[in-house]
């Protein structure tokens, strides 16, 4: 009799269920990478805090989506890499779609004017480490105005306010804000003071905004620093979103031209900053081939921009560009502004 031969099938068809149990758990991953990259689009509806750290990540998401759709159409599977790809270019179409005020997302592509005005926005960091690298840039940045947010009192920073005055003798301070305007530019008295100030020294504006007005052109500009609230809490994120429409009210009820150096703490494509633009009636610069990325400061390519110069889309047309590392976590924005209006241009600045 024939003695049966052992030749391990049992234990063979025993691993073979595991096997197919790991290769069932694989198949799940496509679908939840499709899940996690449809998600911006429907967070921009959410009326919560996280959904302002998912729309921060939509250009990330595009990437991964696109990575997804690439490797599916690899494994055959040519209908799910489909859906990634649109899904690709439906978080791409957020992210680049224009934003700014009406009359300036059609706008042509700005040409530089012979007497631009210079304006840098910088979140300086309040426990920057690098104060003199932050002074020597701001001393040597040829800049006409400078907007500065996270700028207190008990730091260093009035030492290098101080040692800037040569170089920007008209500064506006007021304590327990942490917001400031320095200018080249005379600072003048205005009928909108009172409104303004009045209007800024409001509920949950009264800590991150600060004005003044200077003459450009012949013609009276309001500048405004403003450093709004951080939506990390559902609490932050409710005030954030008050700030940015009282701001918007505020800004859009002026009868003259406003420039804006600010840290509104959200992305260009987030539709809430999206709402902000186009209601205080400002523009979103032009830019080179790829946006600008303030934040953070050691990731330029996959960062974010939250910091912002938009002007009166009216009254200015211009181009916004990165400046260098100047040991904050934010990069400061640079500006050059053109006026639409004609004048007998930029009045006699100090320090030039």
């Amino acid at each position: 009799m024939r003695k049966p031969q052992h030749d391990g099938s049992e234990t063979g068809s025993a691993a073979r269920p595991a096997r197919a149990g790991e290769r069932s758990w694989v198949r799940w991953v496509p679908w939840l990478l499709l899940a996690a990259v449809a998600v911006p689009l429907p967070a921009t509806a959410w009326p919560y805090w996280l959904s302002e750290v998912v729309i921060s990540v939509t250009h990330l998401l595009a990437a991964l989506a696109v990575a997804l759709g690439v490797w599916l159409a690899v494994r055959g599977r040519r209908g799910l890499a489909a859906v990634a790809l649109i899904l690709a270019a439906m978080n791409m179409a957020l992210v680049l779609r224009p934003v700014g005020a009406a009359d300036a997302q059609a706008a042509e592509p700005t040409a530089p004017c012979a007497k631009p005005l210079r304006v840098v926005s910088l979140n300086v960091l309040r426990g920057n480490q690098s104060p003199v690298i932050v002074t020597d840039y701001l001393e040597t940045g040829g800049f006409d105005v400078v907007f500065l947010q996270e700028y207190n009192e008990w730091h260093v920073w009035p030492w290098m306010l101080q040692h800037l005055r040569e170089r920007y003798p008209y500064q506006v301070t007021l304590e327990g804000r942490d917001v400031a305007i320095l200018s080249r530019l005379p600072f003048v008295e205005s009928r909108v003071d009172a409104t303004l100030g009045a209007a800024l020294d409001t509920l949950f504006l009264a800590s991150g905004t600060i004005h003044a007005v200077v003459h450009v052109r012949g013609q009276e500009v309001v500048l405004v620093s403003a450093h709004l609230s951080s939506p990390k809490t559902q609490g932050l994120f409710k005030e954030r979103n008050r700030q940015l429409a009282m701001l918007a009210d505020v800004l859009s009820g002026l009868d003259r031209p406003v420039i804006l150096g600010a840290d509104l703490n959200g992305v260009r494509w987030n539709p809430r900053i999206v709402a902000f633009l186009k209601g205080a009636g400002l523009r979103y610069l032009d830019h080179g081939v790829l946006p600008p990325v303030t934040r953070p400061n050691w990731l330029p390519v996959l960062g974010v921009q939250i910091d912002y110069v938009a002007p009166s889309a009216d009254a200015f047309t211009g181009r916004q560009a990165v400046g260098p590392d100047v040991g904050s976590d934010h990069l400061p924005l640079e500006a050059m502004l053109c006026p639409t209006w004609t004048g007998s241009g930029l009045p006699a600045a100090k320090g030039s």
